[in-house]
């Protein structure tokens, strides 16, 4: 898995704001249409209090070209 874009890091997000972060994955190693992968990605927090909070996002991976 590869990161495209990081529109997060370095920003100040408020609450009830959103950022994005785009993921590329070679999904050639699925090989059939039932078959999927979940990755986890684990994303890194801190807050201006100086308080740090890491949390894993799980990703269903699938290849809709098979």
């Amino acid at each position: 898995m590869t990161v495209l874009d990081d529109g997060c890091d370095g920003h100040s997000i408020q609450p009830g704001q959103t950022c994005t972060i785009t993921l590329d994955y070679d999904g050639s190693g699925i090989v059939a249409a039932a078959t999927c992968l979940v990755e986890n990605v684990e994303i890194d927090l801190a807050s201006n209090a100086g308080l740090a909070h890491s949390f894993v996002q799980s990703i269903l991976v699938t290849n809709p070209s098979v």
